[in-house]
């Protein structure tokens, strides 16, 4: 039967935001050689480094402050009341990926709410970041999926292409993974994680854009 009136509502969608920031491009790739452990092994099976943490470095004041007013634009805009909240950066470090190295599946908790990655040196055979579908209830009744190059209701995977300069941000709770490496060459990002807190006396509360 040709149901003529269905009506159907799609909720709780899961956002992802890009932006280009190119003028940062240079400086973190500089300073995030300094904390690079390079005389550490790489591991044969999972060929990846990574750095310090160095959310705090003065050099990259500019880059944080510009993120975390971006972080709070977002939660604000999703509709969260941020009027006496703040969003701070709690932990940046970079990540490179070496020949095969890939980074699974996983969300971050620990009081995370938005995780950013900002991608420093990729090519054409580099990872793509994969975001996936967070309703694990979803997964237990999964059908297979038609081929196709859209996103419908039944994907279950997002990949985007990657270059340098490019600033990716998501809710925490939002699943990601990196394919693996095909390049020769070392794949590098910077890894960010947001976190809120309560405005405190002489704070200066942030200016919504």
């Amino acid at each position: 039967m040709h149901n003529e009136n269905l009506e159907d509502w799609y909720y709780f969608s899961s956002p992802v935001y890009k932006i280009k920031l190119e003028r940062y491009l240079q400086l973190l790739k500089d300073v995030s050689e300094q904390y690079d452990e390079h005389d550490l092994e790489i591991d044969e099976i999972y060929p990846i480094e990574q750095s310090k943490s160095f959310e705090l470095d003065e050099s990259i004041s500019d880059f944080v402050k510009d993120v975390s007013q971006t972080g709070w634009n977002i939660l604000d805009a999703q509709g969260y009341d941020m009027d006496n909240l703040k969003v701070y950066v709690g932990e940046l470090w970079s990540q490179t990926h070496h020949k095969y190295s890939s980074m699974d599946v996983h969300t971050h908790g620990y009081g995370s709410q938005l995780s950013a990655f900002y991608i420093l040196d990729c090519n054409e055979d580099s990872p793509k970041l994969c975001i996936h579908d967070p309703r694990p209830t979803k997964t237990q009744v999964e059908l297979p999926e038609k081929f196709s190059t859209d996103v419908k209701f039944s994907t279950r995977v997002i990949e985007f292409d990657l270059e340098p300069g490019l600033l990716f941000i998501t809710n925490s709770w939002l699943p990601h993974s990196f394919t693996r490496n095909r390049s020769d060459e070392p794949f590098k990002i910077i890894h960010i994680n947001m976190f809120v807190e309560n405005v405190v006396e002489n704070d200066q509360l942030p200016i919504v854009i």
